[in-house]
């Protein structure tokens, strides 16, 4: 068994069975986290902010996020279905307030 299909051989320990079904299920609850974060589109350049900085130190390795996401009716790598947000809402923001500064 592994986390991402489940073959289960008869004699592996009740214990890493029940270690790679958690990790699965860590694994489900961390995409669905990622698919509400990348949803959230910001309203003030501070969330913009507060987000970035996030995603940034969230993903020291540049292989945290997912690649392969599915968000409401999108899909794609999460830092760019982050920059599709950014694009859509950072307009609106610089027009609101006369700068993203």
């Amino acid at each position: 068994m592994n986390a991402w299909e489940e073959l289960i051989i008869f004699d592996d320990d009740p214990r890493w069975i029940a270690s790679e079904r958690a990790m699965h299920e860590l694994w489900d609850a961390e995409g669905v986290a990622a698919a509400e974060l990348v949803t959230v589109l910001p309203t003030t350049v501070a969330g913009l902010i507060a987000l970035l900085q996030y995603a940034v130190e969230a993903d020291t390795d540049g292989e945290t996020w997912p690649r392969d996401l599915v968000a409401g009716d999108r899909s794609g790598a999460w830092h760019h279905l982050l920059i599709e947000n950014i694009a859509e809402v950072l307009p609106g923001m610089i027009g609101s307030q006369g700068s993203a500064v």
